[in-house]
């Protein structure tokens, strides 16, 4: 009886550690998961104001997000959530600059692809701009891992090493 019962628990020790999960995987698991689909980017114009700060008289002050869903260009609509209008204009305690950050196109769990995510900004002057993002998913995990702005790389993982997702554009 002794060595069926000790032969049950090597079994058991034995099939636990025959996962095929790292370690990371599994503590991002038993963590509930991340989630990271928003970048944050400082406007600015030609000589360096910060065009989302509303007091001044030239900012920046209305924005659409459409997300490329199936082929058609989507308005981001989300009465319930944080964000209604698929961003937020916010000012950090560290820094002097206002910030939007946009809650981009992002892949769920299921999704198949981690490549070309399209997110459209709207200006109130009726331009867009395309932001389109890449992420990393791992079971439990996804989050950017470069994005780029009008065809040009703006941010990537590797080169800010965790720090938040956050890039500067100029616009005239």
């Amino acid at each position: 009886m002794k060595n069926i019962l000790l032969y049950a628990v090597v079994l058991a020790i034995w099939i636990v550690s025959c996962t095929d999960k790292n370690e990371d995987e599994m503590n991002i698991q038993q963590l509930g998961g991340y989630f990271s689909g928003s970048l944050n980017i400082m406007i600015k114009d030609k000589n360096g104001i910060d065009m989302l700060n509303v007091s001044n008289p030239n900012s920046l002050k209305k924005f659409k997000i459409y997300y490329l869903l199936n082929g058609k260009k989507e308005l981001y609509s989300k009465s319930l959530m944080y964000a209604p209008s698929g961003y937020v204009i916010e000012k950090f305690a560290a820094d002097s600059n206002y910030h939007m950050q946009i809650f981009i196109n992002s892949p769920t769990p299921e999704s198949t692809t981690n490549d070309n995510w399209t997110t459209y900004l709207e200006f109130e002057d009726g331009s867009t701009d395309t932001i389109q993002a890449s992420f990393d998913i791992k079971p439990g995990y996804i989050a950017v891992q470069k994005a780029s702005y009008n065809g040009k790389l703006a941010w990537e993982t590797s080169e800010k090493n965790g720090v938040i997702n956050s890039f500067e554009l100029t616009k005239q």
